[in-house]
């Protein structure tokens, strides 16, 4: 199967100019129910991407110093020159350098810009795989933060890690889930309600458990193709997968389902 077979041509939605601001960014992130934009010029022309952990990284750096989020622009932040993918490339090759590079979207060129293909798109590869479970790629030691951490903490796992999410509880009672999004959604709020004379202060006060999304749960002998239908409709990137008792056996995330692309949607040597 080819890129173009599923890509999306509807590409101007999930589009910005890269001279927006990065609340702008999130807005549409928001609207579209996306966590990558293409960024273009005032010719329409692609510029770059920008990504949740383009802004997570920049909205919880002392590098932006005490800027709102509405005062930072998008060409500030997004990856100029992104790597980009040809509608006949194969969407075996996509989730290779979607994964290996860690994008959540690619955009698709042909001379010029003609298309777009994001995690989700992805996915719909995955709703015909009936007859494996996700307890054959389920990550089963992800990890877990108590409620009671601190948001730099949270944010500091994502990238020393380099994860795209932590789970917020406990095995025996997971909580919550806080993603790059998430993380980056709960910056922006306090550079825009917080005075910049005390953002030092009170950024290590806020904890977790204020800002993590609930969870969505899923058994192990849930098939790939009924997970990713539930990523699709319930708008999440992670489910976790407990046993009868709700004890964490493990999760499954979008990331791991591009890499199950990635690998031809097979088990051999996927583990």
């Amino acid at each position: 199967m080819n890129i173009e077979e599923i890509m999306n041509i509807n590409f101007k939605k999930f589009s910005i100019d890269k001279d927006r601001l990065v609340i702008d960014a999130l807005s549409l992130m928001d609207k579209n129910k996306t966590s990558i934009l293409l960024c273009i010029d005032n010719k329409k022309e692609l510029k770059g991407i920008i990504t949740e952990r383009d802004l997570l990284d920049r909205l919880g750096s002392i590098k932006s110093g005490k800027l709102k989020t509405s005062s930072i622009r998008i060409s500030n932040i997004m990856v100029y020159d992104p790597v980009v993918a040809k509608p006949d490339d194969s969407v075996y090759k996509v989730a290779e350098i979607m994964y290996d590079k860690g994008y959540t979207g690619i955009p698709i060129v042909d001379d010029k810009l003609v298309g777009f293909v994001s995690q989700n798109e992805m996915l719909k590869v995955c709703q015909r795989i009936k007859t494996i479970t996700v307890d054959k790629i389920m990550e089963k030691n992800p990890i877990i933060i108590s409620e009671d951490s601190r948001l730099i903490h949270a944010r500091r796992i994502l990238f020393e890690k380099d994860v795209c999410y932590v789970l917020v509880g406990s095995r025996s009672s997971v909580k919550g889930v806080a993603t790059e999004g998430v993380l980056a959604r709960a910056f922006s709020d306090f550079r825009e309600k917080v005075p910049g004379v005390h953002q030092e202060e009170r950024l290590r006060q806020i904890i977790i458990e204020k800002y993590c999304k609930a969870p969505f749960f899923i058994a192990k002998d849930t098939s790939i193709g009924e997970a990713a239908d539930q990523m699709l409709n319930k708008g999440t990137r992670i489910l976790v997968i407990t046993d009868k008792s709700e004890r964490l056996l493990g999760i499954v995330s979008k990331d791991i389902l591009i890499r199950f692309i990635k690998n031809k949607l097979s088990l051999k040597n996927f583990i």
